[in-house]
């Protein structure tokens, strides 16, 4: 009886042995997941620049003459062009309390409708001469790593811009909109830099863009969602707003014409004007 006892609490003890092992093996080791999250962390800041890939929010300021040949965005289209409403006319001008509400708008990280905005009323120079004049920046960006890869140098001769190279280094970008790039399609310029990009960075799916500090795109966005909630719309209830850049008084404008419906995919005719 003795040797049966001893025998069955070898066994008791064999058995809470393996259950408290397994139990144990299957606990988190912090110190090995931190080393994870340090290493991804590092891959992060040193590699790449992420973009915030929850606000839906991109201005694509171009011609109307793209080259066929190249790749063009694929956008949402209303699938009823003929306006079921139009919106009063109202004019704005950028100051504090707008860019704080744009702000708080984007803190808020929710989807927003795309902005394809036009410089044809001005002409690519000017315009890009008072993007830069209000702090925008022009960069090369990888469109399928989602990062920046080099921030172009450009030389305004009075009538055109020249492209001299790339900086050594990127400087901060911390006050940059970096989620809301404004490529630069079908202009010698941008064929330019995405060349040397080429040639210089390697392989990728390179795009020439503009990107505007943050206060200037907060401007933007309070400016829009207050117009369209004085007219009971959510800036959230549209897929896609279409404007135009034009001279106001000799100061730079936006002029935003048309919306299309999230969900119906109906257009509302638009009639707001920014001085940025």
């Amino acid at each position: 009886m003795k040797k049966k006892a001893l025998i069955f609490a070898l066994l008791v003890f064999a058995m809470m042995f393996v259950l408290l092992y397994f139990v144990v093996s299957r606990l988190p080791h912090p110190k090995k997941d931190l080393k994870k999250v340090n290493l991804k962390q590092t891959r992060v800041v040193t590699k790449k620049i992420e973009l915030p890939r929850k606000v839906r929010v991109i201005a694509l300021a171009q011609k109307h003459h793209v080259p066929k040949t190249k790749k063009k965005k694929v956008s949402p289209q209303p699938k009823n062009r003929t306006p079921v409403r139009r919106l009063a006319s109202k004019k704005m001008v950028a100051n504090s309390d707008i860019v704080s509400k744009g702000r708080i708008l984007i803190s808020r990280n929710k989807p927003m409708p795309l902005i394809q905005t036009s410089y044809d009323d001005i002409g690519f120079y000017r315009y890009l001469k008072h993007m830069k004049a209000i702090g925008g920046r022009v960069f090369v960006g990888d469109a399928l790593e989602k990062r920046i890869v080099g921030e172009a140098v450009l030389y305004d001769n009075g009538y055109q811009y020249e492209f001299v190279g790339f900086k050594d280094r990127i400087d901060d970008l911390a006050p940059m909109a970096l989620f809301r790039p404004r490529e630069i399609m079908g202009e010698p310029l941008a064929i330019e830099i995405i060349s040397r990009a080429k040639s210089q960075f390697g392989n990728g799916d390179f795009r020439c863009v503009v990107i505007l500090p943050i206060d200037k795109e907060a401007a933007i966005l309070g400016a829009l969602d207050g117009y369209l909630q004085s007219h009971g719309y959510p800036i959230s209830g549209f897929s896609m707003i279409n404007g135009r850049y034009f001279m106001s008084d000799g100061k730079l404008a936006l002029r935003l014409k048309q919306g299309a419906l999230l969900e119906s995919g109906g257009t509302i005719a638009l009639d707001m004007e920014l001085i940025i």
